[in-house]
C-alpha cells in the first residue's frame, strides 16, 4: 500500500512549490496554470537578482561615502544606532 502524506500533489514535503515540479507538471500535458506559475518564478527571480544587487551598490556607495562625513553630518544619525 502506498505512503499516504498531506502534502498537495506538486508541493515538497516541506509544502514548496519549486521550479522543477512546475515544469514536471508542463512536462505532463497539464493546463496552462502551470505556464503562468512558471512565468511569475522566473519573474520573482529576476527581481529578487535585482534588489540584491541594489543592495550591494547601496552598502558600497555608504561605505564609500562615510569617511568623507564630518562629525556634525553624523551626529543627528546618533540616536539610531546608540539610542
Amino acid at each position: 500500500m502506498p505512503k499516504v502524506t498531506s502534502v498537495p500533489v506538486g508541493l515538497t514535503e516541506a509544502g514548496k512549490l519549486t521550479a522543477a515540479l512546475v515544469k514536471a507538471r508542463q512536462k505532463s500535458g497539464e493546463a496552462e496554470l502551470p505556464k503562468q506559475v512558471a512565468k511569475r518564478m522566473a519573474a520573482e527571480t529576476v527581481v529578487k537578482k535585482a534588489v540584491e544587487e541594489a543592495e550591494e551598490a547601496l552598502t558600497v556607495a555608504t561605505l564609500a561615502k562615510y569617511p568623507e562625513l564630518t562629525a556634525e553630518e553624523i551626529r543627528p544619525w546618533w540616536w539610531m544606532t546608540n539610542g
